[in-house]
């Protein structure tokens, strides 16, 4: 059975274990993330530093207008994955707060020169 994703999902591992649980877990934050805002593809990096055993995960999420970049070290993969999605869902939502408020300022402006001048003979 194959299964229909809204979005490209391409995972690379360099070095870590072949964790399960924490891809499961990726995918289904991304999913849940592609809910707020629509993401076309995420690219997520898994990282095993041998020398100062860390884990480091990195995400690229194409989104429509500006792309979305996240990373976080920590001393498990599944802890330096919660934290990059954390840090993705921080990042999605101050955009989206962003848009929202842009949106609100022009609501009250009348955008096309026309709608301006009418606007002004109207008071």
């Amino acid at each position: 059975m194959k299964l229909d994703l809204p979005m490209n999902i391409r995972l690379r591992r360099i070095n870590p274990p072949s964790a399960v649980q924490t891809t499961k877990l990726l995918r289904d934050r991304l999913l849940s993330l592609a809910r707020i805002r629509k993401i076309d593809a995420a690219h997520l990096f898994l990282e095993r530093d041998p020398e100062a055993t860390t884990f480091r995960v990195s995400a690229h999420l194409e989104t429509p207008g500006p792309d979305i970049r996240a990373e976080a070290r920590d001393h498990t993969l599944h802890a330096a994955a919660l934290r990059a999605l954390a840090q993705l869902q921080r990042l999605i939502r101050a955009r989206n707060a962003r848009r929202r408020e842009r949106l609100a300022a022009r609501a009250g402006h009348p955008r096309t020169p026309m709608q301006r001048m009418a606007g002004s003979y109207a008071g």
